[in-house]
């Protein structure tokens, strides 16, 4: 008997965009503009992911006539910055950034590291 072959799917951003209707408020300019969205985090990420997954998914263009903005992400640490968890928090810290900015474009966003009491 022959394997069955498997199928991976996968969601984008306008995907996602299409299945909650977003389309509509992102034409009509509702798209976080204006906003500050804050994430809070306990690892620190490659800052350079967010923008790179933003962009091969379209953002910061036109698309069907609709001008998406590209997000903006800003990394806030009271005290030291901690370190980069590859193998814990920071592929869930990665999914936060990357998708936030994905549903609502047009805000701003900061990634927050607070100190924890005794460190």
């Amino acid at each position: 008997m022959a394997a069955a072959a498997t199928r991976a799917m996968r969601l984008v951003p306008y995907d996602f965009a299409n299945i909650y209707d977003l389309l509509p408020l992102w034409s009509a300019g509702i798209n976080g503009a204006g906003q500050t969205i804050a994430i809070v985090g306990d690892t620190y990420i490659n800052p350079d992911r967010c923008p790179t997954f933003w962009t091969l998914f379209g953002l910061g263009t036109t698309v069907n006539g609709i001008s998406v903005p590209m997000p903006t992400l800003n990394i806030v640490c009271n005290g030291p910055c901690p370190a980069l968890n590859a193998d814990g928090d920071e592929p869930e810290a990665d999914i936060d950034t990357q998708w936030s900015g994905a549903v609502a474009p047009g805000a701003h966003y900061r990634l927050c590291h607070l100190r924890r009491h005794g460190n």
